[in-house]
């Protein structure tokens, strides 16, 4: 049985907002993906590089929880090829 390499979570971001305002944050990501390809998140200090690779795989998951129901949506991908990972600088 091959053992999976544990997750290592680079950005955790939750805040309540209004649906207008939620809206515009993921239409923000849109934007940058279909220009750039890519886009950079910052949360305080940190900063990550995100560069999706051309092929991802895309799960949309609605749940329900004691009439508390949630959307999410993902995409995930294989770094590219030939391409280095993202190091953290610290200076």
């Amino acid at each position: 049985m091959r053992k999976r390499n544990p997750k290592n979570v680079l950005i955790d971001y939750e805040q309540k907002m209004s649906l207008d305002e939620a809206i515009t944050f993921l239409e923000t990501i849109v934007k940058k993906l279909k220009t750039d390809k890519s886009l950079t998140l910052t949360l305080g200090e940190q900063s990550h590089q995100v560069n999706p690779a051309d092929q991802v795989e895309l799960e949309v998951k609605l749940e329900v929880r004691n009439k508390n129901y949630s959307l999410e949506l993902e995409l995930e991908w294989t770094e590219r090829e030939g391409q280095e990972a993202q190091s953290l600088k610290i200076e």
